[in-house]
């Protein structure tokens, strides 16, 4: 697998477990195991856990070179995303 992917599913399985723990209320000191993501770059997110169908996972790139995830509670969310630009100041 080429280095740039491979760095690439690292952080998507990072930050999506990082997302769900935070989601559930249990933070960086909650177990990584007993559930399970998805790493595949260009793809859905896929969360695998008992409490799976409770969630809704999302990835994106903010900028090139990075990625972020969010998990929401309920099904079938619709994310916005926003870019941010400072204009200079007058």
């Amino acid at each position: 697998m080429d280095r740039d992917l491979q760095e690439t599913a690292f952080y998507l399985g990072w930050t999506r477990k990082e997302s769900y723990l935070k989601a559930r209320g249990e933070g960086l000191a909650g177990s990584l195991c007993g559930f399970d993501v998805s790493l595949t770059p260009d793809r859905p997110a896929v969360l695998v856990s008992k409490d799976a169908d409770r969630w809704d996972m999302f990835s994106f790139c903010p900028e090139p070179g990075s990625v972020a995830s969010v998990v929401v509670e309920g099904r079938d969310q619709k994310i916005y995303y926003f870019e941010w630009s400072e204009t200079p100041e007058s």
